[in-house]
């Protein structure tokens, strides 16, 4: 047989607590916001569950018993203890917190984020430690349910509809050219850039073409794209060493140093949206609110234009 207490026993507990704090099932029922019956009905209940009387009638009210009393002590320690429970906040000072966050990222956020957000993490939270991972399409709600990864960031619409979410960056697309490259060093023409020698990043077929190709066939124009690689970190070597050019994300382009000359493009493209997804599980957890806040920060803080710094 299960001795376990039921959930219908451990509610009368409450009871119990609020007849012995009143001495009266009147003003005990209004203060847990029940009837009188309702109340009369749990003592009876709970002196079936003791044993005992627990509290009787007099002419000032009711009296507890020798057992009442016997358990009055603990009663109340219990009930402070649930209510600690319920209304303690878990704090989170960055400070002095070890504690270890997951964070998944596409290949952009690797560029464009992680050294601006590290920067302000090491001067809040110095024990802090933060784990970027890559950004899958698909990735498992269990692992962010779960806690194994606590962020996802990454254009908003590849993120899981079930998540949290919140855009914490609008970027642009730029050129770029080496800087002692034999072409001209104004910004380019439309049919200059077109003519030009382009290398893409993609992860996907067609892997000569993006949503600029895209772009470009609805103005009846064409680029000569001549290499396409996985990542951003083969970027900078490519563009550095030859006379290619390459379309990347204004933020990107930022991260790769002063090598390059950044210029406009020739003709408008749509904002690149960039969000943090999170579990709703672990909204209102202050470490996991302190770590979107503090990225959301750092993201706000506009990127320079293209071309800053250029002679």
């Amino acid at each position: 047989m299960d001795d376990r207490l039921r959930l219908s026993e451990f509610k009368l507990l409450f009871a119990l607590d609020a007849l012995m704090k009143e001495r009266n099932v009147t003003r005990a029922a209004r203060s847990l916001g029940i009837s009188q019956p309702t109340l009369s009905e749990e003592l009876a209940q709970l002196r079936k569950l003791f044993g005992d009387q627990l509290l009787v009638p007099t002419t000032r009210g009711l009296a507890p018993t020798p057992r009442a009393l016997e358990i009055e002590a603990s009663l109340r320690r219990t009930m402070q203890e649930l209510e600690s429970i319920v209304r303690q906040q878990s704090s989170f000072d960055p400070a002095i917190s070890e504690r270890t966050f997951v964070v998944a990222m596409t290949d952009y956020g690797h560029h464009a984020i992680v050294a601006p957000l590290m920067r302000v993490v090491r001067q809040q939270a110095p024990h802090v430690k933060v784990v970027f991972i890559p950004f899958v399409a698909g990735i498992k709600l269990a692992e962010l349910e779960s806690g194994n990864i606590d962020l996802v960031v990454a254009m908003r619409q590849f993120l899981p509809e079930a998540l949290k979410s919140s855009v914490i960056l609008a970027d642009r697309h730029v050129v770029i050219q080496r800087r002692d490259s034999s072409r001209r060093p104004e910004p380019p023409s439309l049919e200059a850039y077109c003519a030009m020698d382009h290398v893409i990043v993609t992860l996907e077929e067609p892997y000569l073409r993006t949503a600029i190709d895209q772009q470009l066939d609805r103005m009846a124009m064409r680029r000569n794209v001549v290499s396409s690689v996985p990542a951003y970190s083969a970027i900078g070597a490519l563009v550095g060493n030859t006379d290619m050019v390459a379309t990347i994300l204004q933020r990107v382009a930022q991260s790769l140093g002063t090598s390059f000359l950044v210029h406009p493009l020739p003709f408008p493209t749509p904002e690149f949206l960039y969000a943090a997804g999170w579990h709703p599980r672990h909204h209102d957890d202050p470490g996991h609110s302190w770590l979107r806040k503090t990225l959301a920060h750092v993201m706000a803080q506009p990127p320079e234009p293209p071309g800053a710094g250029d002679d």
